[in-house]
C-alpha cells in the first residue's frame, strides 16, 4: 500500500514555493519596465516560475526570490537576442501628439533609422544596447544577464552606440 502513496506522491504536480505569490507583482513590474508589451511580460513571469519549479534542486537554492529573479533576466536576454531582424525593439515609442506633424513625420522617420542601425547589430550587442539605453540596466548586471564581463558590455555598447550615432548622423545629413 505504501507504493501505492508513494507513486501517486511522485505522480502529483509540484506546487509553487509559498513566497511565489507574493513575488508576482514585482516579478511583473521588473519584467513590465523592461519591455514593451504587457504580455510578453505576463508570458516571461510565467516562464519563470515554470523554471523555478523544474529547478531538480530546489531545497539547495538560499535565496529563492533571487533565484526567481535570475531567471527573469536570463529569459530576458533569451527574448532580447531571439527578436527577428526585421522586429521593432523599440516598440511602443510612438511619437507624441504634441508635436507639429511635419516633427511626428521627422522623429518617426530617425526611429526607423534607429531600429534598422539596431536590427544590423549582432544579437549580443543588440542585447546589450537596448538593455542599458531602454531598461537602464547598469554594465554589471547586463554582464550577469548575459554571461560577459563588465568591460566586455562597455565594448559592445560603445560598438552598437557608435552605429545607431553613424546612422542617425547619415539620416540628419541627408535631411539637409
Amino acid at each position: 500500500m505504501s507504493t501505492v502513496r508513494e507513486a501517486s506522491a511522485k505522480q502529483r504536480p509540484k506546487r509553487p514555493p509559498p513566497f511565489a505569490a507574493s513575488q508576482y507583482g514585482r516579478l511583473l513590474a521588473f519584467l513590465n519596465m523592461r519591455l514593451a508589451n504587457e504580455q510578453d511580460a505576463r508570458e516571461l513571469a510565467q516562464e519563470a516560475y515554470l523554471r523555478l519549479l523544474r529547478a531538480t534542486r530546489a531545497r539547495l537554492i538560499e535565496d529563492p526570490t533571487a533565484y526567481l529573479f535570475r531567471i527573469a533576466r536570463n529569459l530576458l536576454y533569451e527574448w532580447y537576442v531571439s527578436l527577428p531582424p526585421d522586429s521593432e525593439p523599440l516598440s511602443g515609442s510612438a511619437p507624441s501628439a504634441d508635436l507639429a506633424v511635419e516633427e511626428q513625420a521627422a522623429l518617426a522617420q530617425h526611429m526607423d533609422r534607429l531600429e534598422d542601425a539596431l536590427r544590423r547589430l549582432s544579437p549580443k550587442c543588440r542585447a546589450v544596447v537596448l538593455m542599458h539605453r531602454r531598461d537602464g540596466m547598469t554594465y554589471k548586471e547586463i554582464g550577469a544577464a548575459l554571461g560577459i564581463s563588465a568591460s566586455m558590455v562597455k565594448k559592445h555598447l560603445a560598438h552598437g552606440l557608435v552605429s545607431c550615432r553613424l546612422a542617425c548622423a547619415d539620416f540628419a545629413g541627408a535631411e539637409r
